[in-house]
């Protein structure tokens, strides 16, 4: 950890399918908890939940784009469940997920709704360093 930032990487491989991977990283100083996950086609992607600045970003990696939206009440219980594991438990809150957070999001990029990164925070400014932001809205499919 840096700058009394409180980092905590996980790795676990998931049960059912060994060839996913996902990781958490939870920093507690920026308050936010980042997943990299790579799933069987082995396409890696990057979600980052932001609790200080009310955001999710999503960046699939090899893409010059991010999505980002604002979070919802259940972002945050899950987020603050994350920020209160501690190290020993870390485990834990990745089989927790594995378990129960598999689902897939339908997202709808805004039409013409480029975001200025300017304002978004520092956890979403590094993520999506050099490529193009834009807002999307959860969709039901």
């Amino acid at each position: 950890a840096q700058d009394g930032s409180q980092l905590l990487r996980v790795t676990l491989q998931g049960q059912q399918d060994p060839l996913r991977n996902q990781t958490a990283v939870v920093d507690k100083a920026r308050s936010t908890v980042t997943y990299y996950v790579t799933s069987q086609s082995n396409l890696s992607a990057v979600v980052l939940y932001d609790s200080r600045n009310g955001y999710v970003c999503y960046k699939a990696l090899g893409r010059r784009a991010c999505y980002l939206r604002r979070m919802e009440p259940w972002d945050l219980q899950s987020l603050q469940m994350a920020l209160n594991t501690s190290g020993h438990s870390a485990e834990q809150l990745l089989h927790h997920n594995n378990q129960t957070k598999f689902y897939r999001e339908f997202l709808g990029i805004a039409a013409g709704e480029q975001v200025e990164p300017q304002g978004l925070g520092e956890a979403v400014q590094s993520l999506c360093e050099h490529t193009a932001i834009f807002w999307v809205h959860r969709g039901h499919g």
